[in-house]
């Protein structure tokens, strides 16, 4: 059975300012005190909070303490997944929109998201992807111009989730 706000309520206090999640209920044998921050770092970045033995994800704990309903995605407008402060968080109508937020791969050398280099041509390509398909965004002689396209083409497609940088 799915969390309600009423059992989030009862357990946790969300500050949006400060986007944290306090305990309002304390735990057998210290473990925690009515105050402690909840939640834990996990691999990805994002919070988690354990309430009656199953984990949620803080930002999506979030959405249903301020909206009272479960979001599909929550999406940080920032690209911070730490950053839990409720003017930082966004529904999205699904994955596509959220992927259009992330920041540019850690394995990208160009320095510019959806930009590389074709050793093949000698030139810079930019390409950018959509619903699991990728689409060819053109060879240029300028990295600036391939950035440009990118950012163009991310404008076009994702609107105000686009991320270019």
């Amino acid at each position: 059975m799915m969390l309600t706000r009423e059992k989030l309520l009862e357990n946790l206090r969300y500050d949006p300012e400060a986007g944290l999640f306090f305990w309002v209920k304390a735990r057998a044998r210290n473990i925690r005190k009515v105050g402690d921050v909840a939640g834990l770092p996990r691999k990805k970045g994002y919070s988690q909070i354990w309430i009656e033995n199953r984990p949620y994800a803080s930002h999506r704990l979030a959405f249903l303490y301020m909206t009272g309903r479960w979001p599909d995605v929550v999406d940080h407008i920032d690209g911070d997944k730490t950053n839990n402060r409720w003017d930082n968080l966004r529904e999205c109508s699904g994955s596509t929109l959220n992927n259009a937020n992330m920041r540019r791969p850690s394995r990208n050398t160009s320095g510019i998201k959806g930009v590389s280099w074709s050793s093949s041509n000698g030139r810079w390509y930019a390409s950018i992807m959509r619903d699991g398909r990728s689409y060819n965004l053109g060879y240029y002689d300028l990295k600036e111009d391939a950035a440009s396209a990118y950012a163009n083409a991310a404008k076009r497609l994702f609107g105000e989730f686009a991320r270019a940088a």
